[in-house]
């Protein structure tokens, strides 16, 4: 009979992500050490905010 543990094949890495994020930490979208800025963001969210509503008032 063939013994199988002796031909190295390994087994699959357990707990690891399928495929590497576009953004995962270190890449080039988000460096080590960037912070999000608070400021950005609240303007960010708050042109969100009025396109949104824009957009609600030709409805109803």
């Amino acid at each position: 009979m063939a013994d199988y543990s002796k031909q190295k094949s390994g087994k699959p890495q357990k707990n690891r992500p399928p495929h590497r994020e576009h953004n995962e930490p270190g890449g080039p979208a988000n460096p080590f050490g960037r912070k999000a800025e608070k400021a950005a963001l609240l303007e960010r969210m708050k042109a969100n905010l009025g396109k949104k509503d824009e957009g609600a008032e030709g409805q109803g």
